[in-house]
């Protein structure tokens, strides 16, 4: 592992800026991505590629594993890479990375920089410091106002999946919700667990009376249904529902 890769000031404008795990895994791309074509024990692997697999990800990035699968979707979603897997190993391929690692261009866009570029930088200096405290202010309203909405989104889909008249949730239930929503969980994973949860015949006996928004919170039962294997139907569709970009940082 040797050598640097470029990393353009306009990574700030960032779509997934603001979100530290995406930030954490692109830039781990970034840098084990091949930067020139090879053949590792008879695949082919290009440049701007990288042969890996989920457990590797997680031992790597230290990382739970939905949360780095839930990144990946994302990054396939807005086009910044895509993926071609099979039971042995993912190979990652990040789009566009001949843009990203332009070495020719690199000293011309150096050069090429405006000389005010500092002066405009010490203008607004005191602005952005003047403004800190209320952005920062602003932001957490903001994150109040979306885990409130996310608390009475995920009332909604419990009570859909299990036919249930709940009300309010406790703070157990809003503890954990708010821990997995860190984690990298969102709504449609809890779907997706849910709707496992009622074609599983031990609960369905027991008219699924164990099945508690503080127990499919908890992170081991979510991981459990998540991997529920479905034998008929998949899930991927879930991933359009409204609620599906509605995550908490």
């Amino acid at each position: 592992m040797q050598g640097f890769v470029l990393l353009h000031r306009e990574f700030l404008q960032w779509g997934w800026f603001d979100d530290e795990r995406m930030v954490k895994l692109f830039i781990y791309l970034l840098l084990k991505v091949n930067h020139k074509d090879v053949v590792y024990k008879g695949i082919p692997i290009k440049r701007g590629q990288t042969l890996t697999s989920l457990n590797l990800l997680v031992k790597e990035l230290n990382m739970p594993k939905q949360r780095i699968r839930t990144c990946l979707d994302k990054l396939k979603k807005t086009g910044e890479i895509n993926t071609q897997t099979n039971t042995k190993y993912t190979i990652i391929t990040i789009c566009n990375y001949d843009v990203y690692q332009d070495f020719q261009n690199y000293g011309n866009t150096q050069s090429n920089t405006p000389s005010t570029h500092h002066q405009h930088n010490s203008n607004t200096q005191l602005t952005s410091n003047n403004n800190e405290e209320n952005e920062k202010y602003e932001k957490n309203e903001e994150k109040k106002e979306a885990l409130t909405g996310v608390f009475l989104d995920f009332l909604k889909l419990y009570n859909d999946c299990l036919k249930r008249n709940r009300r309010v949730l406790s703070e157990r239930a809003k503890k954990q919700l708010k821990a997995r929503l860190k984690d990298g969980y969102e709504l449609y994973d809890f779907e997706k667990a849910l709707r496992n949860v009622v074609k599983d015949e031990f609960h369905a006996k027991n008219n699924f009376n164990h099945i508690t928004p503080e127990f499919i919170t908890r992170q081991d039962k979510i991981e459990k249904f998540l991997d529920f294997q479905d034998k008929k139907n998949g899930f991927d569709t879930l991933k359009n529902k409204d609620y599906s970009a509605k995550t908490f940082s």
